[in-house]
């Protein structure tokens, strides 16, 4: 969204009807190229739901078919884990998990993030003795 110089709203993917109805809504079949995305917007998930921002049917559902497809198995873990970090710090955290959830988003990379999790803790523990 943008405005010309005249003022007038130049809104080609309809961004602001989205904000009035509170949607997180991807723009363009170019969401699926990056996995990161699924993180993200259940990031924002969690960010906005005080607001009353809810993630777009359409939305979930690439989300769900990038899933089926396996690209978050190229997700790594520290990403994962670093989106993890950030989306608990937002005001509504328990949405990032929801959203993951509704995505069927039970895949290796973010149950790798707790293992490496697991580890550098044990890691640390047995440092200290």
């Amino acid at each position: 969204m943008a405005r010309d110089a005249q003022g007038q709203l130049i809104d080609p993917y309809h961004g602001a009807r989205d904000l009035e109805a509170r949607w997180l809504r991807h723009v363009s079949p170019a969401f699926a190229e990056d996995p990161v995305r699924i993180l993200r917007v259940a990031r924002f998930s969690a960010c906005y739901a005080s607001l009353g921002f809810r993630v777009a049917p359409e939305t979930l559902a690439l989300m769900r078919d990038m899933v089926a497809s396996g690209e978050v198995d190229h997700l790594t873990s520290e990403r994962v884990w670093v989106e993890t970090v950030r989306a608990l710090g937002e005001s509504r955290p328990e949405r990032f998990i929801e959203t993951l959830r509704a995505t069927v988003a039970r895949w290796r990379a973010f149950f790798r993030s707790w293992t490496l999790v697991r580890r550098t803790a044990a890691s640390r523990a047995s440092s200290r003795n």
